[in-house]
């Protein structure tokens, strides 16, 4: 009997995004293709602290504690090293080293732009890994610049946890907009408040936002009523149930650019619309007038929403169609044989080919 293939999952923390939609959600579906995962959080997760602890102190303790993740990958062997984006959020990257010369083979999952935030982090790590799994096309072609061997993975979502969601919305003569987020990216919504304000003055509708903290997020001034929930993993599914029109305004800035899009999959796998700027992925998954509509400028956020709210059935046929194109381009079951696909290539890469793989 053949046996199963082992890969050690270091994920930032069970209720970390980047952990939970590349890693987690993965897991029973790997499992049952025969790949044994073992996962390892990050504890305190990744930017967290324990209060009792306080903030340095728990900071020490992470460092510490991924110590006895590189003594296991020594001795236990696993095939592949999966290091999910970063071990620490700092230009440190010594265990990371450590993990990688100690695996057989190793995996760098990228979801964001580090490579501008730590340089010569990214550059040593991507260079040192078998194999670098990029969430875009721009942070595919940042990885290629240390490693010929990259695969491009898009950020996904589970569609069997969003199917029933549109199900229970209840009838309003007042549609909802929504956004869903980390309370860091707020301010990128604070600014269409005017658009907000003078939309509203013709054609009312209120606002729903679900937030990590929603503390910050009650400072907000939309300039329409709004409903702020605070984010856990029941709300972030049921608070998506009352929205018609989902948003995603970002800058055209280098950050932003290699962003992966989440809010806007789960909105489209909700069967919501969306609005969103057209700034890195967001022009790939949002396709004009079939499944939402992009807006560069405040001119363009205001016919964009003032068409979105204007047409119920518009809202409708955009809903079906983004939920099919996440369903066959940005679901687990449509990109779990890629990444198991990709372990597999790494774990056959070992050794010497991974050492000499590299660009």
């Amino acid at each position: 009997m053949t046996k199963p293939m082992r890969v050690l999952f270091l994920i930032s923390g069970l209720r970390t995004p980047a952990s939970r939609f590349r890693v987690l959600q993965y897991v029973p579906a790997l499992e049952q293709l025969g790949i044994r995962c073992v996962v390892s959080p990050a504890r305190p997760a990744k930017y967290e602290s324990y209060r009792w602890l306080g903030w340095r102190l728990s900071q020490s303790l992470r460092r510490w504690l991924r110590w006895l993740d590189v003594i296991a990958v020594r001795l236990r062997r696993y095939d592949v090293v999966f290091i999910e984006r970063e071990l620490f959020d700092d230009a440190t990257y010594d265990l990371e080293l450590r993990l990688i010369e100690g695996a057989r083979a190793s995996a760098l999952d990228v979801d964001d732009a580090i490579h501008l935030r730590y340089p010569e982090k990214f550059a040593a790590v991507a260079k040192g890994v078998t194999t670098v799994l990029a969430g875009n096309s721009l942070l595919e072609e940042a990885a290629r610049a240390y490693n010929s061997n990259v695969v491009l993975l898009p950020t996904v979502v589970d569609t069997d946890r969003y199917r029933a969601i549109k199900q229970t919305k209840p009838t309003s003569d007042v549609p909802v907009v929504g956004w869903t987020g980390t309370s860091s990216n707020l301010v990128y919504l604070q600014e269409l408040s005017d658009v907000f304000r003078r939309v509203a003055a013709d054609r009312p509708f209120t606002m729903q936002v679900i937030v990590n903290d929603s503390r910050e997020a009650r400072e907000l001034d939309l300039g329409v009523p709004t409903t702020i929930i605070p984010w856990n993993e029941v709300t972030e599914l049921t608070g998506l149930a009352d929205m018609d029109v989902g948003l995603m305004p970002l800058p055209d800035d280098p950050w932003c650019r290699h962003k992966c899009g989440l809010k806007l999959l789960q909105y489209l796998a909700a069967e919501i619309p969306a609005i969103a700027s057209p700034v890195g992925v967001n022009a790939e998954i949002i396709e004009p007038g079939v499944n939402g509509l992009l807006a560069r400028d405040a001119e363009e956020w205001d016919q964009s929403l003032r068409m979105m709210l204007a047409d119920a059935e518009l809202r409708r046929r955009m809903g079906v169609a983004g939920r099919q194109k996440v369903e066959a381009q940005y679901s687990v079951r449509a990109t779990v044989p890629r990444l198991a696909a990709a372990l597999r290539e790494a774990e056959k890469r070992e050794g010497g080919t991974r050492r000499g793989g590299r660009g």
